[in-house]
């Protein structure tokens, strides 16, 4: 009989300075470098090719007047956006922070968060919250906060920065990808095992590239570089042409090695990977560890030769499977 530990517990107690703190940080990194340049690129482009298309018959005269109209307009909307944020957007959303963190963290109030089995709970004046690890969609620090965003709602749940250690966002979000918990073993019979041959996760890679290119989001990117390309050319030359080939040979090449470094990692060659049906769920072993996976969370199966990818509803992404270790019942109770 095994005995699970009893679950990891953190305490957070606010204090007085908590929201103007909050604040500070939000409004400091606006004004960082990054952001600021990503806004004056992004306002550039945006005038340029608006420019273009609105004074298209003038470009065979006036191709440098258009430019130039366009990079002035550009900088008027950067400027407008830049006065917008510090006029309205950073007064409103101080007095949106003073309020949630009024309500949500009180000066003296504490704040627990408790790393249970099956759900993450949040233990605060306001009530207590349960958030089953299964729809957490994603755990990222933004600014001074550590955001929670859970499917089916619209607002993610806000924690201060630092609450949680490293180690626990770690456990969460292992736990929001299907993992089993640490303190349950599984003793079971795999149904399927296979060693993994010399090779296979390059041959995965190449697999999951191949579908990758085909797909709808790779070709509608492809497209939009294409016609950045080709406004490009017109204006500056017709060796930007070439651009938009280059972003995709990039992109493709980018995803192979990505896909095979980080399979390499948990199918190396001579290792031994196994699949045991349960009655709600399956299990999948390898050498990067024990991956469970509820029926209900597969949205759905597409089989590529002896690969099957598995399109799950808690990460973003495919599992990349051997045929091998699915039994055909279990494909076809997967598929429906």
């Amino acid at each position: 009989m095994t005995v699970s530990d009893p679950a990891p517990t953190y305490t957070y107690v606010a204090d007085a300075g908590l929201a103007d703190r909050l604040r500070r940080e939000a409004t400091a990194r606006l004004r960082r470098p990054l952001p600021l340049g990503i806004l004056l690129v992004f306002g550039l482009v945006l005038g340029i090719l608006a420019s273009l298309i609105t004074n298209a018959a003038s470009l065979p005269t006036y191709r440098g007047k258009v430019v130039l109209i366009g990079v002035v307009w550009g900088l008027v909307w950067v400027a407008a956006v830049v006065v917008l944020t510090a006029v309205l957007v950073v007064p409103v959303s101080g007095v949106v922070i003073r309020r949630r963190v009024a309500r949500d963290y009180p000066q003296g109030s504490r704040t627990e968060v408790e790393l249970g089995d099956e759900a993450l709970v949040l233990v605060r004046p306001t009530g207590t919250r349960t958030l089953p690890y299964r729809k957490i969609a994603r755990v990222r620090p933004i600014g001074p906060w550590l955001t929670i965003a859970v499917r089916g709602r619209l607002i993610a749940e806000l924690l201060p920065k630092g609450l949680l250690p490293d180690a626990a966002l770690e456990l969460i979000r292992a736990r929001a990808r299907g993992a089993a918990p640490a303190a349950v073993p599984w003793d079971g019979v795999p149904t399927r095992q296979m060693v993994v041959p010399a090779g296979w996760a390059t041959h995965l890679a190449a697999v999951h590239t191949r579908a990758s290119v085909t797909s709808r989001r790779f070709l509608v990117r492809t497209g939009l570089a294409a016609v950045v390309s080709v406004v490009l050319a017109l204006v500056l030359g017709p060796a930007w042409l070439a651009a938009a080939p280059v972003l995709a040979l990039v992109s493709v090449a980018t995803t192979f090695v990505q896909t095979r470094n980080s399979l390499s990692a948990v199918l190396p060659s001579g290792s031994v990977a196994s699949t045991e049906v349960l009655a709600d769920r399956f299990v999948s072993r390898n050498a990067g560890g024990t991956r469970e996976i509820p029926f209900d969370q597969v949205r759905s199966v597409e089989v590529h030769g002896d690969v099957v990818f598995l399109m799950l509803a808690s990460t973003r992404g495919r599992m990349l499977i051997a045929r091998a270790l699915i039994p055909d019942d279990l494909l076809d109770r997967l598929r429906r």
